[in-house]
């Protein structure tokens, strides 16, 4: 049987290498959504961005996006759990000056699935 503070997360947990998970999934758009890219002369303000794959430009989500949005959802998730703010840093990264930390959670480009 496990005692109570052998279950919790413990920040030198993530020192360590123990596995790989990784979850993968489709995206559907439910409602319009626009991720912009930056303008250089071009005559939109804020133009889709886009990837080139073979000959064609195809939208794509970068993964810096897709890592934002899944922190700020944890971050709501686990609301006003005591260590939050740690777990959350030491998951996703922190550029924090008084204590920067390197993410251990990483995202890839979601591409289209008619790519």
């Amino acid at each position: 049987m496990m005692s109570e503070d052998s279950s919790r997360i413990k920040l030198d947990d993530f020192d360590e290498f123990r596995c790989r998970t990784i979850i993968s999934g489709h995206i559907e758009a439910l409602t319009q959504f626009h991720i912009g890219a930056a303008t250089s002369g071009t005559k939109s303000d804020n133009p889709v961005i886009r990837v080139k794959l073979g000959e064609r430009d195809v939208p794509y989500i970068p993964g810096s996006s897709m890592k934002g949005v899944i922190r700020s959802f944890l971050e709501g998730v686990l609301g006003s759990v005591g260590d939050r703010d740690r777990v959350v840093s030491y998951l996703f990264g922190s550029s924090d000056s008084s204590n920067p930390v390197r993410g251990h959670v990483s995202f890839i480009d979601c591409l289209p699935l008619d790519h």
